[in-house]
């Protein structure tokens, strides 16, 4: 990793409170082994991590093996990870930052980007183009649960851009990517307190000025009995699912499949329903 201090000798910089706050998150932690269980042997890969928002987290996708561009989550989140990686980095806002040529990788990591903007199918078809024949696309992010007493909380949490987050259902996930991929597994994690530690740390640090670092590493310091305590906690809900998911979803050719319309624009099932009157 890059050097951990930056200016006078002591000081601490933004990239080494990211590694103290990966280092005592298990949600983080967890969610980078399910990302690297779920995309297998990356030798001689190309890959893209669009999202990313933790510079430790990124730091060990590059080292896992292949070859990495990365796309930040935002203009803060772009420093810290260019000063993990000792290279600039884009951000996934700014349209001259992505690649342009089609077909170029093998595989490309969603990072809760389908919580925090307005994701639609071109967004989709945009990824789609950028993968190989048969490349392989994980998603990560949160998981609506039908029964919780987080919802109130995690529906409430803005997101960096200033948008709601977005929870997703596995049924809404499949329904997003069903044009251009198929979902072949997923896997959840992150239970109730796990979940709950998780939205009060990252509440936090949304309070204060990105740049912050003494801010950011007192968060961080808070942090580590909290995440220890709600693991412990979690262990006693071994029965039920977790609140996030990793999604991996294998390319293949871009088929619309959205539901045919009629030419007043009702659906089929409409147009059964409700006949138009004589």
């Amino acid at each position: 990793m890059a050097s951990e201090q930056t200016g006078d000798a002591g000081e601490l910089s933004l990239a080494s409170v990211d590694g103290d706050l990966f280092r005592r998150s298990f949600v983080l932690q967890t969610e980078l082994q399910e990302v690297l269980d779920a995309a297998g042997d990356l030798t001689d890969k190309r890959c893209l991590e669009i999202g990313a928002d933790n510079a430790m987290f990124t730091y060990q996708l590059h080292v896992a093996g292949g070859t990495w561009d990365t796309l930040a989550l935002d203009g803060s989140a772009s420093v810290r990870i260019g000063e993990a990686l000792g290279q600039p980095v884009g951000m996934m806002g700014n349209d001259a930052d992505w690649p342009n040529q089609e077909g170029t990788f093998d595989l490309i990591v969603l990072l809760g980007v389908l919580e925090t903007r307005d994701v639609d199918v071109a967004f989709v078809e945009r990824c789609h183009r950028l993968l190989k024949s048969g490349g392989r696309m994980i998603v990560t992010l949160m998981r609506e649960k039908r029964v919780t007493l987080l919802k109130p909380l995690l529906r409430s949490r803005i997101c960096g851009n200033g948008a709601v987050r977005r929870i997703y259902s596995e049924r809404r996930l499949y329904a997003l990517l069903k044009c251009g991929f198929d979902v072949i597994q997923v896997r959840t994690h992150a239970r109730f307190f796990s979940t709950l530690c998780d939205w009060y740390i990252l509440s936090q640090l949304q309070r204060i000025d990105g740049e912050n670092v003494t801010q950011r590493k007192q968060v961080a310091q808070r942090s580590r009995w909290l995440y220890w305590i709600a693991y412990q906690l979690d262990c006693l809900l071994f029965f039920t699912k977790g609140h996030r998911m990793v999604a991996l979803a294998v390319r293949h050719n871009w088929k619309s499949r959205e539901a045919p319309v009629l030419m007043d624009g009702r659906s089929i099932g409409e147009a059964v329903l409700m006949p138009i009157s004589q």
